[in-house]
């Protein structure tokens, strides 16, 4: 196994555009707070060289038109590393405190208002080479998965609806005093490692609205998983 990590920045800062998440026509981006950055990682096999390409973007969620303007740009100016539609695979860890207007369709753009040409250009851009340096940074890995689950002391996550979570049949009931227990508390991660055990990167995965920062906020913001990322990587 091979794999190869990079990250780019896709701020896509606008002065005056909306925000993507909330929907508030006065959630508008007048500075920025943290910058936003898209995390790739190329996975190969040894033996068979096949490839698979995943990205963690900093933004409120991947649409159309930025899945097929990335995989454009690495078949036009990057045939070589054999990336396709399927094979690349976009996430985003839902930040509300990115700019929006990267969206085709209509209804994602009224707050906006409008497609934003400057900041759908910049998330492709910077996805994209994301993509580009974690395939020229390929190196000998080890791939480690583990899972953990917080103990009910600790309030790390909420439920938007107690009266919903409550409905599921397979749940134990949980009233208002322990509202933080109505969650999936389990947490997943994937370790990447090199031939020396030696940490290369991780994706994480763990269920929490990616929304510490409020509808009145002006400034970019990678919101708490951006935080975690930032702080997890300078440790």
């Amino acid at each position: 196994m091979e794999t190869g990590t990079a990250k780019a920045e896709i701020t896509g800062f606008k002065k005056g555009v909306g925000m993507m998440g909330y929907g508030m026509h006065f959630n508008i981006v007048k500075s920025i707070e943290t910058p936003l950055y898209a995390r790739a990682y190329i996975f190969r096999n040894s033996e068979t060289g096949k490839k698979i390409a995943f990205v963690n973007a900093e933004m409120c969620f991947i649409t159309l038109a930025v899945k097929h303007g990335v995989i454009k740009k690495l078949i036009r100016n990057h045939p070589e590393l054999g990336l396709n539609d399927k094979n690349v695979m976009l996430t985003a860890q839902h930040t509300h405190s990115g700019p929006g207007g990267y969206s085709e369709y209509g209804l994602y753009n009224i707050t906006t208002p409008g497609f934003a040409m400057e900041v759908y250009q910049d998330i492709v851009e910077g996805i994209t080479n994301a993509i580009v340096e974690a395939d020229a940074n390929l190196k000998p890995s080890k791939l480690r998965l583990g899972k953990g689950v917080f103990p009910p002391e600790q309030e790390v996550v909420f439920n938007r609806s107690l009266a919903a979570y409550n409905l599921n049949q397979e749940v134990e009931k949980v009233d208002a005093k322990n509202h933080h227990l109505a969650a999936d508390r389990e947490m997943t991660l994937l370790r990447i490692e090199d031939e020396n055990n030696q940490p290369l990167a991780s994706i994480n995965w763990f269920a929490v609205h990616c929304t510490s920062i409020s509808n009145d906020n002006t400034k970019i913001c990678s919101d708490n998983k951006g935080y975690a990322a930032t702080f997890f990587e300078e440790d």
